[in-house]
């Protein structure tokens, strides 16, 4: 095994750097999840001894839900009061969902929180359904503490659409 090697997780691209972990494109160490999980399917090939583990017991969504809405919530309202102030419309639930793509610190922590699914989805459709979740529980005051900081509207294509609320 060469240091040169390439291994895939979640459509990324990883090096094994000696005793690390490095993002092939940045070179930046990813998080402590996701170099657990490349150790898992790939330490063998660079020898990394790992101890058995099973894999961590589920959390009740609600709380694993508030985790997510506390580190993206801010982006995501940052972003729509911004796009809103360019365009004064709605902001479409996919160009917030691509803009969680693109950014590097809402990106990363989503990626974690992608690798402790069953996967099932693509990493895209599960941003979607983050900016979902996010979107169905703004109006349960014990669930959001974002929600007076935006509404959401209908789009044309049936998808949610935010903006921010009138002061």
């Amino acid at each position: 095994m060469t240091e040169k090697e390439v291994f895939e997780l979640n459509g990324r691209s990883y090096r094994w750097s000696g005793d690390v972990w490095l993002d092939a494109q940045t070179y930046v160490s990813p998080p402590g999840v996701i170099q657990q999980e490349l150790n898992g399917r790939y330490g063998h090939l660079v020898g990394v001894k790992t101890a058995v583990s099973r894999k961590p017991t589920s959390t009740p969504s609600s709380s694993a839900g508030k985790g997510i809405q506390k580190t993206i919530g801010p982006i995501i309202f940052g972003f729509v009061r911004y796009r809103y102030a360019e365009t004064q419309d709605f902001v479409h639930r996919d160009e917030i969902a691509q803009h969680l793509l693109d950014h590097p610190e809402a990106s990363a922590f989503l990626q974690q929180a992608y690798a402790q699914t069953d996967q099932k989805m693509t990493f895209e459709h599960y941003v979607g359904n983050q900016v979902d979740w996010l979107s169905a529980n703004m109006e349960d005051p014990s669930r959001s503490e974002f929600n007076d900081l935006s509404e959401k509207g209908e789009m044309a294509d049936g998808k949610k659409g935010f903006r921010p609320r009138a002061w």
